[in-house]
């Protein structure tokens, strides 16, 4: 059976994520001792839905508006049309805790790019934390100045 190819990036979406179930959790994390689900676990959910509508998602490191971070793009392969996320990790540490910056960043860009729902968002600090009476775990970023000249 052949699966006709949607025409741009969002209808490849739009389609994909019809079939998209909540994605388990498979690791807990240790600190906060809630689960998750690791890159492997999202790719392996997603990757049979990108070869089915003809999407490639990438994720490398770039820099945008003088700030590092993880840039992810899915890509619709036959129209050569993409949407892109950037999150920002200028973080300084050794290999080991800029690597886990980097899957998280990965996590991230394309749960917000899918728009993604987790088995386990219940128990999420992340999201959970900026209810009221809740404290978050998360720490302010304050955003730099756009330098026009970088454009």
């Amino acid at each position: 059976m052949t699966t006709e190819r949607k025409k741009d990036i969002n209808s490849a979406i739009f389609e994909l994520r019809k079939e998209v179930a909540p994605i388990l959790s498979d690791k807990t994390n240790p600190m906060y001792k809630s689960d998750y689900a690791t890159i492997f676990q999202i790719m392996k959910t997603l990757d049979p839905l990108f070869a089915k509508y003809g999407v490639l998602y990438t994720s490398s490191v770039a820099q945008m508006y003088e700030t590092w971070g993880v840039m992810s793009t899915l890509l619709h392969v036959e129209s050569n049309t993409s949407i892109s996320a950037f999150f920002p990790t200028d973080r300084i540490g050794d290999a080991q805790q800029v690597g886990k910056l980097l899957t998280y960043a990965r996590r991230y860009n394309l749960a917000g790019m899918l728009n993604l729902c987790f088995e386990n968002d219940k128990d999420d600090d992340d999201g959970n934390g900026l209810l009221p009476g809740k404290k978050s775990t998360a720490k302010r970023v304050e955003p730099k100045p756009l330098n026009m000249a970088a454009l």
